[in-house]
């Protein structure tokens, strides 16, 4: 448990990063040039990517512990059913 802690801890600051970065981004506006523009895309789709990246991990925990949280629900009414027809 202190492992993933110190890993929640750590993506939580590397998300906040990532959120500075967003904001310092800003918006596009009409003066800016192609080289500009292109430069902004690029950064953008590199937060993305990071980003994408960060909340699969997250998503992927999630969906691991539904599973689990399932298969335990299956053990308990198994034993449940065999307490009462007094196999156990």
């Amino acid at each position: 448990m202190q492992h993933w802690l110190a890993e929640w801890d750590t993506d939580l600051a590397n998300a906040k990063l990532l959120r500075e970065q967003v904001i310092a981004l800003g918006t596009a506006s009409n003066s800016m040039s192609q080289g500009d523009l292109e430069m902004r895309l690029n950064a953008v789709h590199d937060l993305q990517h990071k980003l994408a990246k960060l909340a699969g991990k997250y998503n992927g925990s999630l969906i691991k512990d539904d599973e689990s949280r399932v298969q335990l629900r299956a053990d308990q009414r198994a034993a449940m059913q065999a307490r009462m027809e007094g196999k156990l």
